[in-house]
């Protein structure tokens, strides 16, 4: 039953992110760091996989991110 949980809280960290930056305008990357309360590490990696698939785009030498229409379309995907 924990990793069942642990698991949902993962997608849901990876969810809010993005949700973050669904506005579509440019967000700096701390302060995504203060809504999303994940060591600078592991934010780091998590935006850098959106990057590589092109969901968010970087400016600024990585310091602001911002959703790209890739990264809105999985937002509308149908949830369970």
């Amino acid at each position: 039953m924990q990793r069942q949980i642990y698991g949902r809280q993962k997608w849901e960290t990876l969810d809010g992110i993005l949700e973050l930056l669904r506005d579509t305008h440019w967000h700096p990357v701390k302060e995504i760091a203060e809504e999303i309360w994940l060591p600078g590490e592991k934010l780091a990696d998590i935006l850098s996989f959106f990057s590589d698939f092109n969901l968010i785009s970087y400016v600024d030498g990585k310091s602001r991110v911002k959703i790209t229409p890739p990264g809105l379309n999985v937002l509308r995907l149908p949830s369970e």
